[in-house]
């Protein structure tokens, strides 16, 4: 039997996510492999990797807010913006005080605007950056608007500062590294990272990925997170015939079919998923629960379909 679902790992350091997803879909015997979020080589942390029929998940899982644990050195910029790239500029950070730095960390709070390193996965004209910087070529990346939503001083051991952050997809906390420092007058590049959450998954729920590949097929597929449990945020139903029916065939969910299935407070945009022997589906409210009033929904379709996973062979 196949697994589907997602799989949880704590990647170690130098594994690039790209082989993280070809090696668990060898151990798993899967071929439609993928991941929720790219971690890079040097980062370790939480990836969430997508099996089989939660490939059809990424959506719903690539634009949580992430959390992460890293390590800025002020005093040095690097090409790459971390300890792997060649040092392009060193500087004096003996007049550099614990309290200058809090105050320009206290910055970076709230939305900012950010130019994402010249080795990233952004992609320029249909190409990665890092492959034009791979190439020795300079592109201009445009600045893109991120939040940060906390960030806070873990360890300061000057030019050495941890910082606990977190923020939205698609923030860089190399440019932050990098702009720290400019914004310092000192420099500053990434030396570590670590991604402890991409929401709604913590660290905690993860496996050590060198773990999971020695562990015996059976309890490899045992780490795999059903399609039902993936999104753990979501209002979840499970069906009876007539939702199983309107499911299994694609047809019309009716307001009469989800009346008193569901919470009053749940409002347009917010999802759901079904649950149906042989399907997940996971719909949108085009309507507030509340707009709809105590009586039977006869007649009103309040809902739209996102994602139909299947389930016959899970």
């Amino acid at each position: 039997m196949s697994a589907h679902g997602i799989l949880l790992i704590d990647k170690p350091e130098g594994l690039r996510s790209r082989r993280a997803v070809d090696k668990a879909g060898r151990a798993l015997g899967v071929r439609k492999v993928g991941h929720a979020g790219t971690l890079d080589p040097a980062a370790t942390g939480l990836l969430i990797l997508l099996i089989g029929e939660g490939t059809k998940l990424s959506p719903f899982l690539m634009g949580g807010d992430k959390r992460y644990r890293a390590t800025i050195r002020l005093g040095a910029d690097t090409d790459t913006c971390d300890a792997d790239g060649e040092t392009i500029a060193e500087y004096d950070t003996s007049n550099l005080s614990a309290e200058q730095v809090r105050k320009a960390l206290a910055s970076f709070r709230g939305k900012i605007e950010q130019v994402p390193p010249q080795v990233a996965a952004v992609k320029v004209g249909g190409r990665a950056a890092w492959r034009y910087a791979r190439a020795g070529e300079s592109v201009d990346l445009a600045p893109r608007t991120v939040t940060i939503h906390e960030l806070e001083v873990v360890r300061m051991e000057l030019p050495d500062v941890e910082i606990e952050l977190s923020c939205t997809k698609g923030t860089y906390v190399r440019a932050i590294a990098r702009d720290l420092g400019q914004l310092l007058g000192v420099g500053g590049h990434l030396t570590a990272i670590r991604r402890i959450a991409s929401d709604p998954w913590h660290i905690r729920d993860a496996v050590d990925f060198n773990e999971f590949l020695e562990l015996p097929s059976d309890a490899q597929r045992r780490c795999v997170v059903p399609l039902e449990r993936a999104l753990p945020g979501i209002v979840s139903v499970r069906a009876g015939d007539d939702l199983a029916r309107a499911v299994a065939n694609g047809g019309r969910i009716m307001g009469e079919m989800l009346f008193g299935r569901i919470p009053n407070e749940l409002r347009a945009g917010d999802l759901i998923q079904i649950v149906t022997p042989t399907r997940l589906a996971i719909l949108r409210l085009i309507r507030d629960v509340q707009e709809l009033g105590p009586a039977p929904w006869s007649g009103t379709e309040p809902v739209r379909y996102e994602r139909v996973l299947h389930r016959e062979h899970v």
